[in-house]
């Protein structure tokens, strides 16, 4: 049926010969543009009526018809979870993917829409009233009685679908035919409720001993993390993390006293598949991680080979002071606040004065300095970079195959040393023995967009989504790519889903707010920023953006006051020259631009990395001192 062809009997329409044929509202982006219509338009024009039957409204509105059409030509539609959270993840993602603006990125067949749309067992807001903003063309049918046949057949296909969606039973499909578990973080049972730094650890753990075994799939932690505090809905966490059963659990801690309880469920019925208790001493956690791990491939009946057995049985120290202490540091360390960084610190430092050997404990003194950069730690940038190069080589040094020292390395020779051969060097050997390193593949993805190869750099950072599928970095990652890739609808559209996951993830806002700012959409940047700002309270970045934003809108006055603000700012700490530089050349003043710039390169500004790529810049790139400033970094244009 040709949705975007249908008449609608409320409004002429903007049909004329040789111009564009359709309904504004249900348009496509290629029919609004006056090309040439296939079967995907047909699919786009599905995904808006899917739109409507679940939020209540059309996805565009405007005065006119045309208005309408431009607005499915160029903007984003808004995510339907932000009209009715009744709609589940995957039902938005597969609306919106019929309505994305290149057909190619669409689903190709009505077979494979279909076949998604099977797949999703729940979120269908059946029970939901949703009001709708305005009078739509459907609704005037439904008024008028005028029932179209097309639009009844249309809404019989789809009931019978979800129908027959919401009546099939079994677990959610998994990524492939391996087995699959979810490794949830425990609950802390002890009555002191202190435990929970150790519940996170023992999980983590587990996690990665499980996930060197080639023959199974195990959702990394941020992921399987993103359920704790929550009431246990087995299925959709199958659903969510694409998983057969969850391993759950409890700990209990009474003086030196440990108690482990650990139990495997399916998630297609919520039944017990096996569960056990383990008591023992503190120094006993060793050998109970290890049993655990060997029950959970016992009752999935995976055949482990001589390289994934030294894999599970595998242990970086003996002391389970030195264990204990890492656990701790971890936990401050994912908080990523001053005081925590500052306690996640000590502890690794503790951990090493107990066990000098400790490799692992190494690379997370590595992390806390990349991830502090300087200012929680109390120390300049160039040392945090340097005190993060000499950890991890000094874990590399007890184990050369730690997979996050070499990513940690590989970080620290591209934002600092600008030595891009060996940070391509240190990511493969991060990735190859640890090919589920979520954070190696990201770091990998950002080197090779700057180095211009944009596939890969997409390839690297969609398998960092595959492996942490409710990960909001990965996803911020995702559009940060795609806006260095100058593909800004994707950009939007994945920033968007970073902030479904974390709402105030500050890096979202702010790279959302940089790709509104290239579609000269000044209004919802702004938005963005002004967000950003709140959040942070006031951090001198966001600010710099806002006057970016007032700037590229050719709002002088405004981005002049956001100058003087920051000129203010700089005397108590300390304003990125890159994010002036970014001002400067938008109000057309290269000179300042470019002053900017070489400061940001004189100072070794973590972005210096991308100015090559980044379409802040693309006024300067025919400037002598543009093209200087990139080779004394080792880039040419």
């Amino acid at each position: 049926m040709d949705f975007g062809i249908a008449r609608s009997l409320e409004a002429a329409g903007v049909t004329q010969t040789g111009v564009m044929i359709g309904t504004p509202d249900y348009i496509s982006p290629e029919q609004a543009e006056g090309e040439e219509a296939d079967h995907r338009s047909d699919i786009y024009s599905l995904g808006v009526i899917l739109y409507e039957m679940v939020t209540g409204s059309v996805p565009f509105m405007g005065d006119t018809a045309l208005s309408v059409a431009l607005k499915h030509k160029a903007q984003i539609p808004r995510d339907p979870r932000k009209i009715n959270p009744d709609v589940s993840e995957n039902l938005s993602r597969l609306i919106l993917i019929c309505m994305e603006k290149d057909r190619a990125r669409r689903y190709q067949t009505i077979e494979q829409l279909l076949a998604d749309l099977r797949n999703i067992k729940e979120g269908f807001p059946l029970g939901t009233k949703i009001r709708p903003r305005r009078e739509t063309f459907a609704a005037a049918l439904i008024r008028k009685k005028l029932f179209l046949p097309a639009l009844a057949a249309v809404l019989a296909i789809v009931s019978v679908v979800i129908w027959q969606i919401l009546s099939q039973q079994g677990v959610a499909p998994t990524p492939s035919d391996k087995p699959s578990i979810a490794v949830l973080p425990f609950d802390d049972l002890s009555q002191s409720k202190d435990q929970d730094y150790r519940c996170e650890g023992v999980a983590d753990t587990l996690i990665t001993k499980l996930s060197q075994i080639e023959n199974l799939y195990v959702p990394a932690r941020t992921s399987a993390f993103s359920f704790r505090g929550r009431e246990k809905n087995y299925q959709e966490i199958g659903e969510k993390l694409k998983v057969e059963a969850v391993l759950e659990g409890g700990i209990q801690k009474a003086g030196n006293v440990l108690r482990i309880a650990a139990r495997i469920i399916s998630v297609s019925d919520g039944s017990v598949l096996w569960g056990d208790t383990y008591t023992g001493e503190e120094k006993d956690i060793f050998g109970i991680q290890d049993q655990i791990a060997q029950e959970i491939v016992d009752n999935l009946k995976i055949e482990l080979v001589g390289r994934e057995k030294e894999g599970i049985a595998k242990r970086y120290t003996d002391s389970s002071d030195a264990y204990n202490l890492y656990l701790q540091g971890r936990y401050f360390l994912d908080k990523r606040t001053k005081e925590d960084m500052r306690k996640s610190l000590e502890c690794f430092e503790r951990a090493i004065a107990i066990d000098p050997s400790y490799a692992l404990a190494y690379t997370g003194i590595s992390e806390c300095y990349l991830t502090g950069a300087g200012d929680y730690l109390g120390v300049s940038s160039k040392v945090a970079y340097e005190r993060a190069r000499e950890a991890a080589i000094k874990a590399l040094a007890i184990d050369d195959s730690l997979a996050e020292a070499h990513d940690v390395l590989s970080v620290v020779l591209f934002e600092f040393d600008w030595d891009w051969s060996g940070s391509e060097r240190e990511s493969k050997r991060a990735i190859e023995p640890k090919p589920n390193l979520m954070y190696a593949h990201l770091q990998y993805s950002v080197f090779l967009q700057t180095q211009g190869r944009h596939e890969e750099a997409i390839t690297h950072v969609k398998r960092a989504c595959e492996i942490e599928p409710l990960s909001w970095v990965a996803r911020m990652y995702l559009g940060f790519v795609y806006y260095y890739g100058r593909d800004y609808d994707q950009a939007i559209q994945q920033q968007h889903l970073a902030l479904d996951l974390d709402p105030d993830f500050l890096r979202a806002h702010y790279w959302l707010g940089r790709a509104y700012v290239q579609k000269r959409m000044f209004e919802e940047a702004v938005t963005e920023f002004k967000t950003a700002i709140d959040i942070s309270n006031g951090n001198s970045l966001y600010v710099a953006a806002l006057g970016y934003a007032y700037a590229a809108e050719g709002k002088r006055m405004e981005a002049e006051e956001i100058l003087e603000k920051l000129n203010a700012l700089s005397q108590n700490t300390k304003v990125s020259s890159l994010s002036l530089a970014m001002i400067y050349a938008a109000l057309g003043d290269k000179e300042q631009a470019l002053d900017r710039i070489e400061k940001g390169i004189e100072e070794r500004e973590e972005k210096v990395a991308y100015i090559k790529v980044d379409p802040a810049f693309d006024s300067l790139d025919s400037e002598p001192r543009f093209i200087d400033a990139l080779k004394k970094i080792g880039l040419e244009k």
